[in-house]
């Protein structure tokens, strides 16, 4: 099963759509939710990264929710 952590943040569609696709799907995820916890906004930062949801499955970052493209990753692992 990958490892998977979606930053998100308050009222983001995308990141609505990226958890329920997760969920839907039966994979297990971390949620960081970046309007309630200032150490993952840092976390978030310090990756380089502004916007919701930035998604990592085994470290590979998404950022946005690109279902088509976030499939293709997880049918090679």
């Amino acid at each position: 099963m990958p490892k998977i952590i979606i930053y998100t943040s308050n009222n983001c569609s995308p990141c609505k759509m990226a958890k329920h696709f997760f969920a839907a799907n039966q994979y297990e995820f971390e949620e960081r939710n970046v309007a309630e916890n200032k150490q993952y906004r840092d976390e978030l930062l310090n990756m380089g990264y502004r916007s919701t949801p930035t998604i990592l499955i085994n470290n590979k970052p998404f950022v946005g929710f690109n279902q088509s493209l976030i499939n293709k990753y997880l049918d090679t692992i």
